[in-house]
């Protein structure tokens, strides 16, 4: 019994020491002017709106802001998108 819950506690503080590591590893930064931010997760920048992802990844931060600020037909329908999103869920939580 002793072996089970020493393992139980090793797995615990295991499971807490990669969930301090992976919160150090999400860096974000709000592109001005802009309803975008830039996500870093694991070395990889993505642009986010929301809760929605709207890139592919990115090495480079300043690609990526320079592609979050182009005003494109396409970034346009994901806006839209997700604000009418946020719409369904406020509407369904009334």
């Amino acid at each position: 019994m002793k072996l089970m819950e020493t393992t139980e506690q090793l797995n615990t503080v295991q499971s807490a020491e990669n969930t301090d590591k992976q919160s150090y590893l999400i860096e974000h930064e709000n592109v001005e002017e802009t309803p975008f931010t830039m996500v870093k997760n694991e070395g990889i920048w993505y642009g986010v709106i929301g809760n929605h992802r709207l890139t592919e990844g990115h090495n480079d931060k300043e690609e990526l802001k320079k592609e979050l600020t182009e005003i494109t037909w396409n970034r346009l329908v994901q806006v839209i998108w997700a604000i009418n999103e946020k719409f369904k869920i406020i509407k369904e939580n009334e």
